[in-house]
């Protein structure tokens, strides 16, 4: 009997003790909380092929390819596709292709320019190098949808 009242007492106080932290003003439930984020992705030049979308949530790895945070690989079949991932709040940055030939790898000229259309979030266009991260950066602190317009 004296077990079950010192465990139901322990209980009790954890109880309150959580309570009054998860009630306190400054308290953030989005750190535990999961969002939408939703990738729109438009200017297909034709209907074929695969849309790869590189998600990734680190400087250090974009917009490398096999370090993306997450991926998707989705068979073209309309103007606009969408993808949605469900992530914590952070910021993250997104680098898609579309693989025309279904090869799984991003074509390239001999200069080594995409010859398959492309794209990053906020629609940087590069000029000589792909972008950083801090560029193409998008804040995820609720569901959120981006668009990306393909480059040709």
């Amino acid at each position: 009997m004296k077990t079950f009242i010192r465990i139901t007492t322990f209980i009790i106080i954890i109880f309150i003790a959580t309570s009054s932290i998860l009630s306190s003003p400054g308290y953030n439930f989005s750190s535990f909380q999961n969002f939408k984020l939703t990738i729109k992705v438009s200017g297909f030049d034709k209907i074929i092929g695969k849309l790869r979308i590189g998600l990734y949530n680190n400087a250090d790895n974009f917009p490398k390819e096999k370090e993306e945070y997450k991926t998707a690989v989705i068979i073209v079949n309309s103007n606009v596709m969408k993808y949605t991932f469900n992530i914590p709040a952070g910021s993250y940055a997104v680098a898609i292709f579309h693989d025309e030939n279904s090869d799984g790898v991003c074509n390239t000229n001999f200069l080594g320019i995409p010859e398959e259309g492309y794209g990053f979030s906020n629609n940087i266009k590069p000029l000589l190098s792909a972008p950083t991260f801090d560029e193409a950066k998008v804040s995820v602190k609720k569901d959120t949808e981006i668009e990306i317009h393909l480059i040709y």
